[in-house]
């Protein structure tokens, strides 16, 4: 049984989100570092690659924000709300915020540039700066997808209250294959 998303973003199940996002920003400053060290970005542009990286950063941080503060659960009592409509708006609040959340970073990149084009800075040096936003970016995203994939597989495993070991841990019914004999 995998985790469902309500379970995945639950208040205390946040600090996974945040600690991705910390992951990341260490594994940019480590790939920019090295590029940097090796001589890939040429001296006259490492600013632009590590002001782009810093604002991917800064995005990101304001998406994980936006997440947690759409998320959280806001139901008034348990069992208040029936099950499917509380799903549904649960799916509703995970699409607003993880739209929400792009709708951060593209306004991230959006003001850098306009700021840089603003500055009169050269087409190369805002290119420098929107690659490194850009890639920095993808390593956040791919940290956060790890993190709440390796959430779900490590819920996997375990039983809920009420539904035998036989059943493949899905409560009230056989295992997701169908029934095996």
């Amino acid at each position: 049984m995998t985790a469902s998303i309500a379970e995945l973003t639950e208040p205390h199940r946040q600090r996974p989100a945040v600690r991705a996002l910390a992951i990341g920003a260490l594994a940019t400053a480590a790939a920019a570092g090295l590029a940097q060290c090796l001589g890939v970005v040429p001296a006259g542009f490492a600013a632009f690659v590590w002001l782009g990286a810093g604002a991917a950063l800064a995005s990101g941080a304001a998406a994980t924000a936006v997440h947690a503060l759409l998320l959280r659960d806001r139901t008034a009592a348990p069992g208040s709300v029936p099950a499917a409509t509380a799903g549904r708006l649960h799916a509703m609040r995970m699409q607003a915020a993880l739209g929400i959340g792009f709708l951060a970073k593209l306004a991230g990149l959006g003001i850098g540039v306009g700021a840089l084009v603003a500055a009169d800075v050269k087409f190369t040096a805002i290119a420098s700066f929107a690659v490194a936003f850009a890639a920095a970016s993808l390593v956040f995203q791919l940290c956060t997808a790890l993190s709440l994939a390796r959430a779900a597989s490590g819920r996997a495993g375990r039983v809920p209250s009420g539904s035998g070991s036989s059943d493949g841990g899905a409560a009230g019914g056989p295992p997701r294959g169908g029934p095996t004999s």
